[in-house]
């Protein structure tokens, strides 16, 4: 927005041009009217002295200083004046009327007292010139009146302008407020939209097979920019304890801070406090050593069954409004039934691309579910890893690989994956490393031995966070396969 130009400062920059009006008239006159002028010094130094002040006043225009020098102009305009008028016939000089310009400055530029001040004096003084030079009464009685009459109008028109400006700049001041409310009420309008977007979009994922951490990331950032929360998480009970499955990690390996969390979601009921240090609950104490004053905690149910939590953190006391609280309690209804959703159709997936005879997952399958088990461990920071199992020497009776692949179908969980492709089997195995991997190789190479007697050979690799893609993981578990079949142990991990 432009900046408003005051209004004695508007009047300053228009009396500095007016001077080199008057300058010029003044030279003109004299030059005409009394061309030996110039041999008067008074007349001649006051012209130059009013020509140097103009010229120095237009630099601090441009300065803004006009305030500090407004009072010695109005002296400096009176004594050039009253030079003229001297050196020009006294009181019969037509100069007289060049006294109107400092009576209407000065009505512009001070209060109306020091301005009508300025007009006595200017009266006085002229009533002095009128006396050392023996003028007639007629001039001092007709001028007086004009100089208290235009000080009167320049007043009265000073104030009204002065009084319409402050209505701009109220009113300009006004619409600034108006204007910048208005852009928070877009703001809050457009952010708003955007949220009920993206919880729209969230509700469509229910119907749809997607990855399940992006699913939660979508929720997390939905929920996160409707609340604006510092900390917010996705906890899912499994085995019996609960593990945060998107968002902040604060349960790590504590039970007190997860304590609270089991609390709620035995309950049932959300927990919305908006300062934790008036409650008198122990499980609250390790949040507000972590910093967090304002915490809600809304529980994850399916079907009657209390399946996790979502929770939100501020570090400073806040107010939880209605709105806020439903739009809370539908992000926990959405997030539980991402969950059963992807329960039921990785079931249906299952039911759909596994062997009706040995009950295992074909290879292409098995490639897609690396790729995206390599995405959620990538956002989760977890661990998995693949194992390839081969029969050891010739195989003469067919019907040991679906043996096989019945025993190792029983050896692993049911998350896992078995898939089978040219008499090799291949596992995905989720949540174990490279330790972990080799203690499942041995126990399933002597269950195979113990239940079907038959050698097997066995590489595997574990995940980690330099692995590319599937295809790395996959040569790595290959290249282990092919140095087991040179060890007594006949099992690698990588």
């Amino acid at each position: 927005m432009e900046k408003i130009i005051k209004f004695p400062s508007r009047i300053f920059i228009i009396a500095n041009r007016i001077r080199w009006f008057v300058l010029i008239l003044t030279i003109l006159v004299l030059q005409i009217k009394y061309p030996d002028w110039t041999n008067k010094p008074n007349l001649f130094l006051s012209i130059i002295l009013l020509t140097i002040y103009n010229i120095i006043a237009r630099i601090l225009i441009l300065k803004k200083e006009w305030e500090n020098i407004a009072y010695a102009e109005s002296t400096l305009d009176v004594v050039f004046i009253s030079s003229i008028i001297l050196g020009t016939g006294t009181t019969k000089s037509p100069f007289f009327l060049f006294f109107l310009f400092p009576i209407i400055f000065s009505a512009c530029y001070y209060r109306p007292t020091t301005s009508f001040g300025l007009t006595f004096g200017i009266s006085l003084l002229y009533l002095l010139i009128f006396l050392l030079n023996k003028g007639e009464w007629v001039f001092f009685l007709i001028r007086i009146p004009i100089f208290f009459g235009i000080w009167t109008i320049s007043s009265y028109i000073a104030k009204e302008l002065r009084f319409a400006q402050r209505e701009v700049e109220y009113e300009t001041r006004r619409a600034a407020m108006l204007q910048e409310e208005m852009r928070k009420r877009q703001e809050r309008i457009e952010e708003e939209r955007k949220e009920l977007e993206q919880l729209y979009n969230i509700s469509l994922k229910v119907d749809r097979t997607q990855n399940l951490g992006e699913a939660f990331s979508s929720i997390i950032s939905a929920f996160s920019s409707y609340l604006k929360t510092e900390i917010s998480l996705i906890a899912r009970k499994e085995k019996g304890r609960l593990r945060v499955i998107a968002g902040d990690n604060l349960i790590g390996e504590s039970e007190k801070t997860r304590e609270c969390m089991n609390e709620i979601m035995e309950s049932g009921k959300p927990l919305v406090l908006g300062n934790i240090g008036r409650e008198k609950r122990e499980s609250l104490i390790p949040y507000q050593r972590m910093g967090i004053v304002s915490l809600i905690i809304f529980p994850l149910i399916i079907k009657g069954e209390r399946i996790g939590v979502l929770m939100g953190g501020w570090k400073k006391e806040r107010k939880f409004s209605p709105e806020e609280q439903r739009f809370s309690t539908i992000i926990a209804s959405i997030t539980s039934l991402i969950i059963e959703n992807f329960n039921l159709s990785g079931e249906i997936e299952r039911l759909l691309i596994v062997d009706k005879v040995t009950s295992l997952f074909n290879y292409y399958y098995f490639e897609e579910a690396i790729r995206r088990e390599i995405e959620r461990a990538r956002m989760l920071n977890d661990l998995f890893s693949v194992l390839i199992v081969k029969i050891e020497g010739e195989i003469k009776d067919p019907s040991l690989l679906e043996r096989l692949g019945l025993v190792l179908n029983f050896q692993t969980r049911k998350e896992d994956l078995v898939a089978m492709k040219d008499e090799k089997f291949y596992l995905l195995v989720h949540r174990i490393g490279q330790k972990e991997a080799f203690a499942v190789s041995n126990r399933i190479r002597r269950e195979v031995l113990r239940q079907i007697n038959i050698p097997i050979i066995i590489g595997s690799a574990s995940f980690h966070s330099s692995i590319i893609n599937h295809t790395e993981l996959l040569s790595n578990a290959f290249s282990a396969l092919k140095e087991a079949e040179l060890k007594e142990s006949r099992i690698v991990t990588k």
